[in-house]
């Protein structure tokens, strides 16, 4: 699987359509700025490599067509009077090629039409786990009903169906509460930050949906970064946080004060980079609290991203009977355990389905803590959460948790 990397500055591209090209990808590189650099210096270095890009203020980094190999040549070619300039010879910080990224896969078992759900169906294991501390469970699967703040949680994924029925009440109806990567035009679908490969309205129904969410009063934003078949690039999920930070700005404080809390959900990864643990990272020193999947391939998580990275609430997966599920990544990078195999959630089209991974546990745990956080203002610090979850949560019963 392809390195997924969340960053700081960016220099953004053109047009973007609803497929991911492999050779634009390829020849697109991120510049990565240093923290005193800015927007000026942005400019600065695009006029220096002759090469037009654009620039994600809140990420701090600059996207531009053109390889790394030939950006590297042209530092190495670039005249004396440029290099002089202090915003070329001091805010380069790293150059790093676009790389494709998949999601996870999460295998589908199942999809039935809504109408065909029956509610004395054994389908929501995953809620009566996550309520109770024994491991065998009673039958209880009620969700959280209670909420004295707004609490918003933003999923980085597919996007989600927001006009399903079980989700329709938590996804606010502006489009501009949601933000989708891609040309509206070119999709597939037939509104903006739809969903037309499902991962990311399964994600979000475990976080909110009617009968399958803990939390159905969490607000729902649809942050669609990865295409109809589920494949993305570094450079669109950075445009996908630059959006969560600016947006999370604009409804979540005033005066410079948080005045609700945030979550975002990220069920991606892959191998371990620094650029993409930083870009997680910018979205918890706002004050979001950010929840990842720990991955699927039965490795260790300290080897992964951004589930390798400290501020992030990283999930691994069980099984029934709190054994850890056969792909769930392992070790000290993995904070908790969450139901992640056999689960039931929304479907687009208001439909149900079953799909297995950690990307349905992370979830899982994000609707436990909206819900958590909702009721309580001193735990919106994304620290005072982690340290409270940590402190609630039952240990030593997940079996064959491979220690790193």
């Amino acid at each position: 699987m392809a390195k997924i990397q969340l960053f700081s500055l960016i220099l953004l591209l053109g047009l973007v359509t609803a497929k991911i090209s492999e050779e634009t990808v390829a020849n697109t590189s991120i510049v990565t700025l240093e923290k005193h650099c800015d927007a000026t210096s942005a400019q600065t270095i695009m006029e220096a490599f002759d090469i037009e890009g654009e620039y994600l203020a809140e990420l701090n980094k600059i996207v531009v067509s053109a390889t790394k190999t030939l950006l590297e040549a042209k530092l190495q070619e670039m005249p004396k009077d440029w290099l002089q300039i202090e915003s070329v010879s001091s805010c380069i910080k790293r150059i790093e090629r676009d790389e494709i990224v998949s999601l996870p896969e999460s295998e589908t078992h199942e999809v039935i039409d809504i109408s065909l759900e029956s509610s004395s169906q054994n389908n929501t294991w995953h809620l009566d786990r996550v309520n109770q501390r024994s491991s065998i469970l009673d039958g209880d699967s009620d969700q959280n009903t209670e909420s004295t703040n707004t609490v918003h949680v933003y999923i980085i994924d597919s996007g989600v169906d927001r006009y399903h029925i079980y989700l329709s009440a938590k996804c606010p109806s502006s489009d501009s509460e949601h933000y989708d990567v891609f040309n509206p035009d070119d999709d597939p679908c037939d509104f903006y930050a739809c969903d037309s490969n499902s991962h990311g309205t399964h994600v979000a129904g475990l976080v909110a949906a009617t009968r399958f969410g803990y939390n159905p009063n969490a607000t729902i934003h649809a942050v669609k970064v990865f295409d109809e078949s589920g494949t993305s690039s570094v450079y669109n999920i950075l445009k996908g946080i630059n959006w969560v930070l600016q947006h999370d700005k604009q409804i979540s404080f005033t005066d410079g004060k948080r005045t609700s809390p945030a979550v975002a959900n990220l069920s991606l990864g892959g191998g371990y980079s620094k650029t993409s643990n930083d870009s997680a990272e910018s979205l918890y020193d706002q004050g979001i609290v950010v929840v990842v999947a720990a991955g699927n391939e039965s490795e260790d998580a300290c080897d992964k991203s951004p589930a390798s990275l400290p501020e992030a609430i990283t999930i691994g997966a069980t099984a029934e009977g709190d054994a850890r599920a056969y792909f769930s990544n392992y070790g000290d990078c993995v904070d908790f355990y969450a139901p992640g195999q056999s689960i039931w959630s929304t479907i687009p089209d208001n439909q149900l389905g079953i799909k297995s991974g950690t990307s349905m546990a992370s979830p899982v745990v994000a609707g436990v803590i909206s819900a958590n956080i909702a009721k309580n203002e001193t735990l919106w610090d994304p620290a005072q959460v982690q340290s409270d979850f940590k402190c609630n949560a039952t240990p030593q019963t997940v079996t064959d948790n491979i220690s790193g």
